[in-house]
């Protein structure tokens, strides 16, 4: 006799997957095993969140309910690997009451990696220049923060300090939201050291690989041009791909204001800009050091030139002075006005003056506006800078970077993060039994 039983695939899964039991702790509901613990925060406020994060260790899960909440004080979490998990975009939700950082990681070299997730961040129209969230040191892969969303952002959303130490992480699906115009704005910011302090240049070029903070699959909303969906400097490195930028760009510092260095090096790729009308003319790009590659972009609607410039070409900025053959920090060349200057573009200079440098150039192509073929452009707006930024030198246009290969897409730590995937459906089981 044959027997055949139909059963489906989520009903199977139910009857073998047994919940770990649950005891409380504290007034915190913990569940799991000995290697990884859940601890569940009574509510979402930070004096709540934080005692659940003080139970942690590495490897565990935070979960903060759902509800809102405003925090009048910093949250601090200090080398922990762990994860925060809010129940979700629009359902969790952290409203700033502390006109600076809500969310603040401090990390040091070997730290496990930390997540967080599922938490929409309220910036409550906050001016300090502190971000809502903001990451301190640390190494490789140390952090992934995903699947969350910012609103009414008027300064930084994200900032990592990368401490002078070589630091990557990830920054994925986040949706940025920015509807007021405030000139100084940007979503995230990425600095690789202090003022004057030149660590990260010790460091070789390492285009594709995994030292780079990555920026993925986001999207950034602005209601006007304000200061970019990024920025970034102080030797820092960026990868940013696949995202969604609407009425803004992607912009980053060079060798000149605050005393910090320029980038080191950056890619840009595999993005989509749209300028709706709001961003007034925005430009594409404006970059003002490092190398890298910049490929694959669209861009439609009022944009203008994507741009390269050097303000010390005009203008002395201290320590570094003006790039004109009297600064021990630039190459010095005879007769070119003191080229190459620190840290412009097309060029890798190292942690201390003396000029030494590696010729880096910078390269485009295959990058679209509104189907038109788009070019980098030496900016006008220094009078000097086309004499030290030149085209077949320092960047190239229409070119691939000879032997360059992307970094994976998408990211390991996507792969390795701790939300589970969601459980296939409309499948069915056949069992015969003869």
């Amino acid at each position: 006799m044959r027997i055949v039983f139909f059963v489906s695939f989520f009903l199977l899964l139910c009857a073998v997957v047994q919940m770990a039991p649950v005891a409380t702790i504290n007034g915190l509901s913990a569940a799991g095993g000995p290697a990884t613990q859940l601890w569940h925060a009574a509510s979402c406020s930070k004096t709540d969140v934080q005692n659940a994060i003080n139970s942690a260790v590495d490897g565990d899960r935070v979960l903060i309910p759902a509800g809102i909440c405003t925090w009048t004080s910093r949250l601090t979490v200090n080398g922990k690997g762990i994860t925060i998990a809010g129940a979700g975009v629009g359902q969790t939700t952290i409203v700033n009451g502390v006109n600076g950082t809500a969310l603040q990681f401090n990390f040091t070299p070997g730290d496990p990696t930390t997540y967080v997730e599922g938490v929409t961040f309220d910036a409550n129209n906050g001016t300090n220049d502190d971000a809502m969230i903001t990451l301190n040191g640390g190494g490789l892969n140390q952090f992934r923060v995903h699947h969350i969303s910012m609103t009414n952002l008027r300064e930084r959303g994200i900032e990592v300090n990368m401490d002078g130490r070589e630091v990557s992480g990830l920054i994925d699906h986040c949706t940025m939201n920015m509807p007021l115009v405030n000139g100084s704005s940007k979503s995230i910011s990425i600095s690789g050291t202090g003022p004057e302090e030149s660590q990260p240049f010790s460091r070789p070029l390492a285009l594709g690989s995994d030292k780079f903070i990555f920026v993925e699959d986001c999207t950034f909303n602005y209601g006007g041009r304000n200061d970019g969906a990024m920025d970034a400097y102080g030797g820092a490195r960026y990868v940013f791909r696949y995202n969604t930028v609407i009425n803004t760009n992607v912009e980053h510092h060079g060798a000149d204001s605050g005393g910090f260095r320029g980038v080191h090096s950056f890619e840009i790729y595999n993005n989509t800009f749209r300028c709706t009308g709001s961003c007034g003319s925005q430009r594409k790009h404006y970059f003002r050091s490092g190398t890298g590659v910049i490929f694959n972009n669209t861009y439609t609607g009022n944009y203008t030139g994507a741009e390269l410039t050097n303000y010390r070409s005009d203008e002395s900025f201290p320590p570094w002075g003006k790039c004109n053959g009297t600064s021990p920090w630039d190459e010095n060349k005879p007769g070119q006005n003191g080229y190459a200057c620190l840290d412009q573009i097309g060029h890798v200079f190292g942690p201390t003056s003396g000029g030494a440098n590696l010729l880096e150039p910078l390269y485009e192509w295959n990058n679209t506006d509104d189907g038109a073929d788009v070019d980098l452009v030496v900016a006008t707006s220094h009078a000097h800078a086309d004499e030290h930024i030149v085209q077949g030198r320092d960047f190239y246009n229409d070119r691939q970077r000879p032997g360059y290969t992307p970094y994976r897409y998408p990211h390991p730590l996507q792969g390795g993060g701790t939300s589970p995937p969601s459980a296939p459906t409309n499948i069915t089981v056949t069992v015969t039994v003869q």
